[in-house]
C-alpha cells in the first residue's frame, strides 16, 4: 500500500509502515509546510492513502468533497502519539485494503469508519 503520513504525526509511525513493506511519504521528509487541501491533493495525485491526527483532513471529505483514496484519523492519546506509534501502525495494516474509500478514525479504544464519496 502506498501511505501519505502527516507532519503531525512521528515519524516513527512511518517508520513501522515501512518495516512492512508499504511506500510511504512522511510530510516532515518531503512536503512540509504545506497546507491540508495541499496535502490532500499530492495523496490523491499520488495514489495514497492519508494518515493524520489533524481533524481539519475529515471537513476537507465530508463537508468539501475533497477526492481522498482513503482517509485514516487518529484521535488524541492522552501522552501524545509517539508512546503508541507502534500500535497504531499495526492497527492501521490489520485493515489493509480495506483503507481505501473510507474514512476510518482509529480512537483509544474504538474504531470508527464512514463511506467516502470518492
Amino acid at each position: 500500500m502506498r501511505f501519505f503520513v502527516d507532519e503531525c504525526c512521528p515519524l516513527r509511525l512511518a517508520g513501522r509502515l515501512r518495516l512492512h513493506g508499504h511506500d510511504v511519504v512522511h510530510a516532515l521528509e518531503d512536503r512540509s509546510g504545506l497546507a491540508d487541501d495541499e496535502q490532500a491533493a499530492f495523496a490523491w495525485e499520488q495514489g495514497r492513502l492519508l494518515i493524520s491526527a489533524d481533524y481539519d483532513f475529515a471537513e476537507l471529505a465530508i463537508r468539501h468533497g475533497h477526492a481522498f483514496l482513503g482517509l485514516v484519523l487518529i484521535g488524541p492519546h492522552p501522552n501524545g502519539l509517539l508512546p503508541v506509534a507502534d500500535s497504531l501502525a499495526d492497527r492501521i495494516l490489520a485493515y489493509g485494503d480495506d483503507l481505501a474509500g473510507y474514512l476510518t478514525l482509529l480512537e483509544r479504544d474504538n474504531t470508527r469508519r464512514r463511506l467516502l464519496g470518492v
